[in-house]
């Protein structure tokens, strides 16, 4: 069955992604995929992917190759906006870099979800602000979500509590009628691969590969199915790999 062609103002809810991968994630959560935009403001470059989840028409984009960080999902947003002027809620989903702590068992592959916490809307700025000789001070941070979707997230949250938790069963589902790779692509990497390190103090030695060889010992879980966190999210210009810096740390505390 062919798609189905969809007219702008039936697109309510925005998702944007950064990556080739993360757009394709988003692709695999369509209950149906629809035809190009009938129509497009000749100021938007952004290419979509438009479907439906549930009950909720949806326009995807994915920020340009090799463009990374806050300026360039900030005009995407704005030129989808332009495109499709009905869309309600935006969100910007991908794969991040978890901050354990106590409280805080985060591992490879769960997902995090922001809330509100005291001031904070659920994503501050991590690369704005002062960093000071033992602590960091925010000055950058988003505003709270729309009440309704914080109604939602409570909703969500009692969902989890009672067991009714549909990721394990979305992920089986992506193999359904779709290449092998693609399966593959998506599957557990493997709890081995799943090392967290020690803060380190930029003087530990690295060896050859430039890992830090200072890893945390962690219980292992009973099965991949991912654990989902939800407070605050770090999001900056910046992609932290670096395992010598004290800046992992400084966030957990900062938040």
């Amino acid at each position: 069955m062919a798609p189905v062609s969809m007219p702008n103002p039936a697109l309510t809810v925005g998702w944007i992604c950064a990556l080739p991968a993360e757009l394709a994630a988003a692709m695999t959560m369509l209950d149906e995929l629809y035809q190009e935009p009938q129509e497009q403001h000749p100021a938007d470059t952004n290419q979509y992917v438009l479907g439906r989840i549930k009950n909720h028409c949806v326009a995807i984009a994915c920020l340009p190759a090799g463009e990374y960080g806050l300026a360039p999902a900030a005009a995407a947003a704005q030129q989808m906006l332009s495109s499709f002027p009905t869309i309600r809620f935006g969100l910007l989903v991908g794969i991040g870099g978890g901050i354990p702590g106590p409280g805080r068992d985060i591992r490879l592959g769960d997902i995090i979800i922001s809330e509100p916490q005291g001031q904070l809307g659920g994503v501050v700025q991590y690369d704005r602000g002062k960093t000071f000789a033992h602590r960091f001070e925010r000055t950058g941070f988003l505003n709270a979500p729309p009440r309704v979707l914080l109604n939602a997230l409570n909703a969500l949250k009692a969902n989890h509590l009672l067991g009714q938790y549909r990721v394990p069963e979305f992920l089986q589902d992506i193999p359904k009628n779709r290449p092998a790779a693609t399966a593959q692509f998506f599957a557990h990497p493997g709890h081995e691969n799943d090392v967290l390190y020690e803060m380190a103090d930029g003087t530990s030695d690295a060896n050859e590969s430039g890992e830090i060889e200072m890893p945390v010992q962690r219980p292992g879980r009973h099965n991949d199915d991912p654990v989902v966190h939800y407070g605050l999210i770090a999001s900056g210009n910046q992609v932290i790999k670096d395992l010598r810096t004290r800046y992992r740390d400084t966030l957990s505390e900062a938040s």
